[in-house]
Protein backbone atom coordinates (compact mmCIF):
# COMPACT_ATOMS: atom_id res chain seq x y z
CA UNK A 1 0.00 0.00 0.00
CA UNK A 2 2.79 2.40 0.93
CA UNK A 3 4.60 1.62 -2.32
CA UNK A 4 1.43 2.38 -4.28
CA UNK A 5 1.05 5.72 -2.49
CA UNK A 6 4.68 6.62 -3.21
CA UNK A 7 4.19 5.73 -6.87
CA UNK A 8 1.06 7.90 -7.01
CA UNK A 9 2.97 10.80 -5.43
CA UNK A 10 5.74 10.40 -8.02
CA UNK A 11 3.17 10.44 -10.82
CA UNK A 12 1.57 13.62 -9.46
CA UNK A 13 4.99 15.27 -9.18
CA UNK A 14 5.86 14.31 -12.76
CA UNK A 15 2.55 15.57 -14.16
CA UNK A 16 2.95 18.83 -12.23
CA UNK A 17 6.50 19.27 -13.57
CA UNK A 18 5.34 18.52 -17.12
CA UNK A 19 2.54 21.06 -16.81
CA UNK A 20 4.98 23.73 -15.64
CA UNK A 21 7.31 22.97 -18.54
CA UNK A 22 4.47 23.23 -21.06
CA UNK A 23 3.34 26.57 -19.59
CA UNK A 24 6.90 27.82 -19.70
CA UNK A 25 7.30 26.84 -23.36
CA UNK A 26 4.09 28.71 -24.21
CA UNK A 27 5.17 31.93 -22.50
CA UNK A 28 5.27 34.79 -24.95
CA UNK A 29 7.67 37.67 -24.73
CA UNK A 30 11.42 37.99 -24.82
CA UNK A 31 13.83 35.50 -26.34
CA UNK A 32 15.64 35.73 -22.99
CA UNK A 33 14.69 34.60 -19.49
CA UNK A 34 16.34 35.02 -16.10
CA UNK A 35 18.57 32.28 -14.76
CA UNK A 36 16.00 31.78 -11.98
CA UNK A 37 13.41 30.92 -14.63
CA UNK A 38 15.91 28.73 -16.48
CA UNK A 39 16.78 26.91 -13.25
CA UNK A 40 13.09 26.31 -12.48
CA UNK A 41 12.54 24.89 -15.97
CA UNK A 42 15.61 22.66 -15.68
CA UNK A 43 14.51 21.29 -12.30
CA UNK A 44 11.09 20.39 -13.73
CA UNK A 45 12.71 18.75 -16.77
CA UNK A 46 15.11 16.79 -14.56
CA UNK A 47 12.30 15.63 -12.29
CA UNK A 48 10.61 14.11 -15.34
CA UNK A 49 13.86 12.43 -16.40
CA UNK A 50 14.49 11.04 -12.90
CA UNK A 51 11.06 9.43 -12.97
CA UNK A 52 11.63 8.14 -16.49
CA UNK A 53 14.98 6.52 -15.68
CA UNK A 54 14.03 5.28 -12.20
CA UNK A 55 16.88 6.94 -10.34
CA UNK A 56 19.62 5.49 -12.55
CA UNK A 57 21.57 8.74 -12.47
CA UNK A 58 22.99 10.99 -9.79
CA UNK A 59 22.13 14.55 -10.81
CA UNK A 60 23.71 17.71 -9.43
CA UNK A 61 22.55 21.24 -10.34
CA UNK A 62 24.26 24.34 -8.99
CA UNK A 63 23.55 27.95 -10.00
CA UNK A 64 25.36 30.76 -8.21
CA UNK A 65 22.83 32.78 -6.23
CA UNK A 66 24.16 36.12 -7.47
CA UNK A 67 23.45 35.13 -11.08
CA UNK A 68 19.76 34.23 -10.72
CA UNK A 69 18.54 37.69 -11.78
CA UNK A 70 20.76 37.75 -14.89
CA UNK A 71 19.46 36.86 -18.35
CA UNK A 72 20.34 34.14 -20.85
CA UNK A 73 18.68 33.02 -24.11
CA UNK A 74 15.67 30.79 -23.53
CA UNK A 75 16.22 27.02 -23.87
CA UNK A 76 19.99 27.23 -24.02
CA UNK A 77 20.90 24.70 -21.31
CA UNK A 78 18.20 22.03 -21.65
CA UNK A 79 19.42 20.79 -25.08
CA UNK A 80 22.84 20.15 -23.54
CA UNK A 81 21.24 18.05 -20.80
CA UNK A 82 19.13 16.16 -23.35
CA UNK A 83 22.30 15.41 -25.30
CA UNK A 84 24.00 14.11 -22.14
CA UNK A 85 21.09 11.75 -21.42
CA UNK A 86 20.48 10.41 -24.91
CA UNK A 87 24.03 10.23 -26.29
CA UNK A 88 26.06 9.70 -23.13
CA UNK A 89 24.24 8.26 -20.12
CA UNK A 90 21.28 6.33 -21.49
CA UNK A 91 23.30 3.72 -23.37
CA UNK A 92 25.93 3.36 -20.64
CA UNK A 93 25.20 0.47 -18.23
CA UNK A 94 25.14 1.08 -14.51
CA UNK A 95 24.88 4.23 -12.45
CA UNK A 96 25.68 7.49 -14.21
CA UNK A 97 26.33 11.04 -13.10
CA UNK A 98 25.19 14.36 -14.59
CA UNK A 99 26.53 17.69 -13.36
CA UNK A 100 25.14 21.11 -14.25
CA UNK A 101 27.03 24.13 -12.89
CA UNK A 102 26.38 27.78 -13.74
CA UNK A 103 29.02 30.08 -12.29
CA UNK A 104 30.40 33.60 -12.61
CA UNK A 105 33.58 34.29 -14.54
CA UNK A 106 35.21 37.75 -14.91
CA UNK A 107 32.64 39.60 -17.05
CA UNK A 108 30.90 36.40 -18.08
CA UNK A 109 28.72 33.44 -17.12
CA UNK A 110 30.08 29.90 -17.47
CA UNK A 111 27.66 27.01 -18.02
CA UNK A 112 29.04 23.50 -17.57
CA UNK A 113 27.10 20.32 -18.40
CA UNK A 114 29.15 17.18 -17.75
CA UNK A 115 28.34 13.46 -17.79
CA UNK A 116 30.34 10.30 -17.16
CA UNK A 117 28.67 8.39 -19.97
CA UNK A 118 29.93 6.83 -23.19
CA UNK A 119 31.91 9.81 -24.44
CA UNK A 120 32.67 10.08 -28.14
CA UNK A 121 35.51 8.97 -30.42
CA UNK A 122 38.11 11.54 -31.42
CA UNK A 123 36.95 11.83 -35.02
CA UNK A 124 33.39 12.67 -33.91
CA UNK A 125 34.67 15.18 -31.35
CA UNK A 126 36.85 16.91 -33.95
CA UNK A 127 33.92 17.06 -36.40
CA UNK A 128 31.67 18.64 -33.77
CA UNK A 129 34.36 21.16 -32.88
CA UNK A 130 34.72 21.99 -36.57
CA UNK A 131 30.97 22.51 -36.92
CA UNK A 132 30.58 24.77 -33.90
CA UNK A 133 33.66 26.76 -34.89
CA UNK A 134 32.38 27.71 -38.34
CA UNK A 135 32.15 31.46 -38.91
CA UNK A 136 28.82 31.17 -40.74
CA UNK A 137 27.21 28.71 -38.35
CA UNK A 138 23.40 28.61 -38.56
CA UNK A 139 20.79 26.54 -36.72
CA UNK A 140 20.23 23.10 -38.30
CA UNK A 141 17.03 21.21 -39.02
CA UNK A 142 18.47 17.72 -39.30
CA UNK A 143 21.59 15.64 -38.83
CA UNK A 144 23.41 14.42 -35.74
CA UNK A 145 23.89 16.47 -32.58
CA UNK A 146 21.38 19.07 -33.73
CA UNK A 147 20.95 20.34 -30.19
CA UNK A 148 24.62 21.14 -29.65
CA UNK A 149 25.09 22.76 -33.05
CA UNK A 150 21.93 24.86 -32.68
CA UNK A 151 22.98 26.10 -29.24
CA UNK A 152 26.41 27.05 -30.62
CA UNK A 153 24.74 28.83 -33.56
CA UNK A 154 22.47 30.83 -31.27
CA UNK A 155 25.41 31.91 -29.11
CA UNK A 156 27.28 33.02 -32.20
CA UNK A 157 24.28 34.95 -33.56
CA UNK A 158 23.38 36.62 -30.28
CA UNK A 159 26.84 37.42 -28.94
CA UNK A 160 29.79 36.63 -31.20
CA UNK A 161 33.37 36.13 -29.93
CA UNK A 162 34.64 35.57 -27.31
CA UNK A 163 31.37 33.94 -26.28
CA UNK A 164 31.08 30.38 -27.55
CA UNK A 165 30.69 26.67 -26.83
CA UNK A 166 33.51 24.27 -26.09
CA UNK A 167 33.26 20.46 -26.10
CA UNK A 168 35.62 17.95 -24.52
CA UNK A 169 35.01 14.20 -24.56
CA UNK A 170 36.83 10.92 -24.03
CA UNK A 171 35.51 7.47 -25.00
CA UNK A 172 34.33 5.59 -21.92
CA UNK A 173 34.84 8.60 -19.63
CA UNK A 174 32.16 11.10 -20.60
CA UNK A 175 31.60 14.50 -22.15
CA UNK A 176 31.84 18.10 -20.94
CA UNK A 177 30.11 20.95 -22.74
CA UNK A 178 30.97 24.48 -21.63
CA UNK A 179 29.23 27.71 -22.65
CA UNK A 180 30.73 31.14 -22.10
CA UNK A 181 28.04 33.82 -22.08
CA UNK A 182 28.00 37.55 -21.33
CA UNK A 183 26.70 38.93 -18.04
CA UNK A 184 23.33 40.48 -18.91
CA UNK A 185 21.90 42.31 -15.92
CA UNK A 186 18.85 44.13 -17.32
CA UNK A 187 16.29 44.19 -20.13
CA UNK A 188 17.92 47.05 -22.04
CA UNK A 189 21.01 44.87 -22.47
CA UNK A 190 18.74 42.01 -23.55
CA UNK A 191 17.24 44.19 -26.30
CA UNK A 192 20.68 44.98 -27.66
CA UNK A 193 21.47 41.29 -28.11
CA UNK A 194 18.02 40.48 -29.50
CA UNK A 195 18.47 43.18 -32.15
CA UNK A 196 21.86 41.74 -33.07
CA UNK A 197 20.33 38.26 -33.45
CA UNK A 198 17.51 39.38 -35.72
CA UNK A 199 19.91 41.34 -37.90
CA UNK A 200 21.63 37.98 -38.44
Amino acid sequence: MRAELDEADDTVDMITALGKLVRSSLRSGSDFITLQEEKDDLMNYLLIQENRYGGRFDISVRVEEALLSHYIPRLLVQPLIENAFYHGLEMNPGKGRLTVAITAEPGAIKVLVADDGLGMPLDRLLELRRLIGMETLRPQQDGGSIGLVNVAARIQLYFGPPFAMNIDSRPGQGTEVTLLLPLIANESEVERYVSRYHRG
